[in-house]
C-alpha cells in the first residue's frame, strides 16, 4: 500500500455502489475515514490525499448524491433527506459498528457536519475544510459582495454534460 501512485488510484475509480446509489472508492486498511468532496466535483477532489491516507486508514471517498457516479437526487430534496442518504451510505460502506472520522471540503464540510450529528457517538472526529453554508460570525462584516451572476457562469447545457464536468472537477 505504500507509495500508491496517482495513476493507479484513477484507474480504480469508484466501482462500488451502495443500495441507495452512492458511488464510492474504498482503499487501504485501518480506522475508517470518510471523505466528502465539495460541490461541483466528485471523489477526485481528494486524489492527491488518498494514497497517503490509505497507508494507515481505510479510506471511503464518496461521490455525494447527485455528483460523479452517484445517483441523482430530486432538485427539491431537503437537507435532512440529503444527510440521511449520506448517513445510510456511510453506515453501509463503513459498517454499522465502526467509529468514523469524517472529513468534508466546502459543501462536503457542510454536509459532513450534518452526517456527524446524525451519527452521534459513531462519528469520532470531524474535520471541515472551508465549509460552505454557515452563517458569518456575529459582528463580523464581510462586505457587500453580490453572488456570482448565474448567467455568466459557463455551465454545460444538459445534465449529462454537467455530470461529466463534476466527474473531472
Amino acid at each position: 500500500m505504500n507509495n500508491l501512485d496517482l495513476a493507479g488510484i484513477e484507474m480504480i475509480a469508484p466501482s462500488r455502489i451502495t443500495k441507495t446509489g452512492i458511488a464510492y472508492l474504498q482503499i487501504g486498511s485501518g480506522d475508517s475515514l470518510l471523505l466528502l468532496h465539495g460541490g461541483g466535483g466528485s471523489w477526485t477532489h481528494w486524489i492527491r490525499n488518498i494514497g497517503v491516507l490509505a497507508e494507515s486508514r481505510t479510506v471511503y471517498a464518496l461521490d455525494l448524491p447527485g455528483f460523479g457516479q452517484s445517483r441523482d437526487v430530486p432538485s427539491d430534496i431537503s437537507m435532512d433527506a440529503y444527510v440521511t442518504t449520506l448517513m445510510s451510505a456511510a453506515l453501509e460502506t463503513c459498517g454499522t459498528d465502526a467509529a468514523l472520522d469524517i472529513v468534508g471540503f466546502s459543501f462536503g464540510g457542510f454536509v459532513a457536519a450534518g452526517v456527524a450529528a446524525a451519527l452521534g457517538n459513531r462519528a469520532r472526529r470531524l474535520s471541515m475544510i472551508g465549509p460552505a453554508g454557515f452563517e458569518p460570525p456575529v459582528g463580523r462584516v464581510l462586505g457587500r459582495r453580490r453572488p456570482k451572476d448565474v448567467e455568466r457562469i459557463n455551465r454545460p447545457d444538459n445534465a449529462e454534460a454537467l455530470r461529466e464536468l463534476h466527474r473531472h472537477n
